[in-house]
C-alpha cells in the first residue's frame, strides 16, 4: 500500500473518502468549530487545531472563502466542495399573476438559501 501524503491513511482508502459524501456532526471536532476533523483536513483546509485558522476573527465553520454565501458549514451539511463556487438552486414555488384585464403581472417566490447570483 502506498501512502504519497505519508498521513498514515493508505493512498487508495484517501481517494475512496474524498469522493465520498459527509455529513455534519460526523468525526471528531477538535477545536469545536462545528466542522470536523476529517472535513477540515480534506475539504476546507483549515487546522482541526485551530477554531480561527489565520486568526481572522471568524471561527472556520463560519468562513466562505470561495464568495458562493454558503459558509463551511453549509457546505459541509450540502455536501459541497467549500473551495469551489456553487451556484445555490433556484428560488422554489415561484409564480406569475397576471391582472384580469390589464397589463400588470405579480412574480411571487419563495425564499432559497445562498445569494443571488
Amino acid at each position: 500500500m502506498t501512502d504519497d501524503d505519508f498521513d498514515s491513511l493508505p493512498t487508495a482508502y484517501e481517494q475512496l473518502v474524498s469522493h465520498t459524501r459527509w455529513a455534519a456532526g460526523e468525526g471528531w471536532d477538535s477545536d469545536g468549530d462545528g466542522l470536523s476533523d476529517d472535513f477540515e483536513l480534506r475539504h476546507s483546509l483549515t487546522d482541526p487545531n485551530n477554531p480561527d485558522t489565520g486568526s481572522t476573527g471568524t471561527a472556520d465553520g463560519y468562513k466562505d472563502p470561495d464568495g458562493d454565501g454558503w459558509t463551511h458549514l453549509d457546505e459541509m451539511r450540502n455536501s459541497t466542495p467549500p473551495l469551489t463556487f456553487n451556484t445555490p438552486s433556484a428560488p422554489p414555488n415561484v409564480a406569475v399573476h397576471f391582472a384580469f384585464g390589464g397589463t400588470t403581472a405579480t412574480i411571487s417566490w419563495e425564499a432559497a438559501r445562498g445569494p443571488v447570483t
